[in-house]
């Protein structure tokens, strides 16, 4: 039987974890809402950019940014985990669901590639069977600087392209809901969607005043693919490090309550134990005064 001491002991560390699990959830409340904010903030930069489309389909077809047919089928994963653990399954979400779209690649005729952001997912995908991991990133610490590793995936992905001449290129993360829910989701990059770009040919102008453009068309073509890749990773970054603070804030609540139940029981172990211990030494006093009276009666 547990004596006071280590009943105490318990329940002084089980008060300092449920402090700690408080401090996370409310940091992972605070992430979410910025993130959300971030992939909020991308709707109207979103918006332009498809105009700046729309713009450089007067004149040009659609068809005119298909990739170059290439002879071997090769296509390239980018895949978002997290960088801190305690969140629950998230990781082991998002490499299932990659598992599970392995055979729309057509496995047995193409080459995967891939790119995994997180140590977490990288220790889970380092040995797959079907996709050759060809780098390995971290994630970034907070919305302020995604941009920057946007910058350089963007880089890498110019450079991946050019080495392993690749034909597609899909983004999956995992996408968050609401409150603390998410799903795993994915998104073709390159090339760009056709039916898209057909839709946006022949969406009309929101004004009567049509934009004009100078620059060459090539040159224009090119700077709005990037920012619609930057836009496309943003949001993936967003999304996957919000659905992680949403992972890691179920994680916590489901161990805010298992910490309270522990607590509950702690406390009433230590007020049964206490008050054993104070009967026992009622027990004993009253044992050690009957004792004496039967001394001075004798």
């Amino acid at each position: 039987m547990q004596t006071l001491e280590q009943l105490k002991k318990q329940l002084d560390s089980t008060e300092e974890l449920q402090t700690v699990v408080k401090t996370m959830k409310s940091i992972s409340a605070v992430s979410i809402h910025q993130y959300d904010q971030a992939v909020e903030s991308l709707l109207r930069y979103h918006r332009n950019v498809e105009r700046g489309f729309q713009v450089l389909l007067q004149s040009m077809h659609p068809a005119a940014f298909a990739l170059e047919p290439s002879k071997d089928e090769h296509a390239g994963f980018i895949i978002f985990g997290s960088e801190q653990g305690m969140c629950g399954s998230f990781n082991e979400d998002i490499a299932e669901y990659v598992n599970e779209h392995m055979q729309d690649e057509k496995i047995q005729n193409s080459t995967l590639h891939g790119i995994t952001l997180g140590p977490r997912l990288s220790s889970l995908m380092r040995d797959h069977p079907h996709i050759q991991i060809d780098w390995v990133y971290d994630l970034p610490s907070s919305v302020h600087t995604i941009s920057d590793h946007v910058n350089e995936l963007l880089i890498r992905i110019q450079e991946w392209r050019e080495n392993t001449a690749l034909s597609r290129i899909r983004l999956f993360f995992n996408h968050k809901l609401s409150g603390s829910s998410y799903e795993p989701h994915h998104q073709d990059i390159l090339p760009l969607d056709p039916q898209w770009l057909e839709r946006l040919s022949q969406k009309e102008w929101p004004t009567r005043c049509l934009p004009q453009h100078n620059m060459p068309l090539e040159q224009l073509s090119l700077a709005l693919i990037r920012e619609y890749l930057f836009i496309s990773i943003y949001r993936s970054f967003a999304e996957s490090m919000a659905s992680e603070n949403a992972s890691r804030l179920a994680a916590m609540q489901a161990a805010e309550k298992n910490i309270q139940e522990r607590m509950e029981d702690l406390q009433s172990r230590y007020n049964r134990t206490r008050q054993d211990s104070i009967t026992s030494e009622l027990l004993d006093i009253i044992s050690g005064f009957e004792a004496l009276q039967k001394e001075e009666r004798s």
